[in-house]
């Protein structure tokens, strides 16, 4: 079985008691990116892949849990950083760089402007 793409017709049949039948597509699913920094500067950008949905039919939402795998060369000390989803480039940048210790609050964020 192929891994989920999004935009895969879901019917759930019987699983709410107010709604016996729901039916709806997925939403894009394979956009998720990870990148990986490890402490010697080398990065690694592994393919992610949809593993889980779990579905809360009361609360008309689900989850998604994705899987990426990245072997340990030695010690599990050897990564810096591992960032999920859109980041701010230039911190990304500084960051594989060794030229910027922060963390990414709100890099996913577009930048907002000052008036």
């Amino acid at each position: 079985m192929a891994y989920l793409q999004g935009g895969e017709q879901v019917q759930l049949v019987h699983m709410n008691p107010k709604q016996p039948h729901i039916r709806f597509k997925l939403p894009p699913l394979n956009q998720l990116q990870v990148r990986i920094l490890r402490k010697d500067y080398s990065v690694e950008m592994p393919t992610v892949h949809v593993d889980t949905l779990f579905f809360e039919t009361e609360a008309a939402r689900f989850s998604v849990v994705w899987r990426a795998s990245v072997p340990i060369r030695r010690r599990i000390q050897e990564f810096n950083t591992i960032a999920v989803g859109p980041l701010d480039e230039q911190w990304w940048r500084a960051r594989s760089l060794g030229l910027d210790e922060s963390d990414c609050t709100n890099c996913g964020q577009p930048a907002r402007q000052v008036t």
